[in-house]
């Protein structure tokens, strides 16, 4: 069974992997795009796959990989896991409880190959748990998203400039992924999760002709209004050192 899990997307790579599986003489079945975890319980309890794989080509929804692989390994099947979302090696999808990791198709297929047929340990102990940093920060997103819009308008303001229309919307979508890959570094404890996005972000906003020390004053502000939350400024101060190079 092959599905992309819930807020992802992006289908082409999971199809691509049910193609060349089924090249490989494998029976596939793909359960769409953004599939909830409750969705796939369901299906399991009808179904009896030997293998779930799953595709994340965001890591802002690596806690939704956790939920998916969670309501497999749950059943007694086996899980493996891919995607730009995971990363470049099986750190993390080994954190969330994935049996197996695989960065394409190709090798993906290969390792079912060699690795087939696949056990979990029983029983089956919960890979991660969430933070109760993590629990708070996720119930002021809302909050923290309009500080930073605010803050960013005041900043425009004081260069002369407007923040309005399409500029405005932007820096919110912005200020919304910094906070969503934030809450998702924090859910995985890896900080890379969070400067591998920053150091594209400082790419991106660069070819925009968007000043980094904008996003970095963003950053700062956070990092003051979270003073409590170690984890949380923890994270924040590796990313202004990211948003700082040259």
């Amino acid at each position: 069974m092959a599905a992309c899990v819930e807020g992802e997307w992006h289908g082409l790579p999971v199809r691509l992997l049910g193609d060349v599986l089924r090249l490989r003489g494998w029976r596939v079945t793909f359960l769409g795009a953004s599939v909830p975890a409750h969705h796939l319980a369901v299906y399991l309890q009808e179904s009896t796959p030997d293998v779930v794989a799953l595709s994340c080509s965001l890591p802002s929804h690596l806690v939704s990989v956790h939920n998916m692989i969670t309501a497999a390994t749950r059943t007694g099947v086996p899980v493996i896991a891919g995607g730009a979302g995971l990363g470049p090696d099986d750190s993390l999808a080994r954190s969330l409880g994935a049996t197996l990791w695989a960065s394409d198709a190709r090798s993906a297929a290969d390792l079912l190959e060699r690795e087939f047929p696949l056990t979990l340990p029983w029983p089956v102990e919960e890979a991660l748990v969430p933070t109760a940093e993590y629990a708070s920060l996720m119930r002021r997103r809302r909050d923290l998203v309009l500080m930073g819009t605010e803050h960013s308008r005041r900043s425009y303001e004081a260069r002369g400039l407007s923040l309005g229309g399409a500029a405005l919307d932007r820096t919110v979508e912005d200020l919304g992924h910094i906070v969503d890959f934030l809450l998702a570094a924090l859910y995985v404890g890896d900080e890379r999760v969070f400067t591998r996005f920053l150091d594209w972000t400082r790419v991106v906003l660069q070819k925009r002709g968007v000043p980094l020390d904008s996003v970095a004053e963003v950053l700062l502000l956070l990092e003051r209004e979270l003073f409590d939350y170690p984890g949380t400024c923890a994270l924040l101060r590796s990313g202004r050192a990211v948003l700082g190079r040259s």
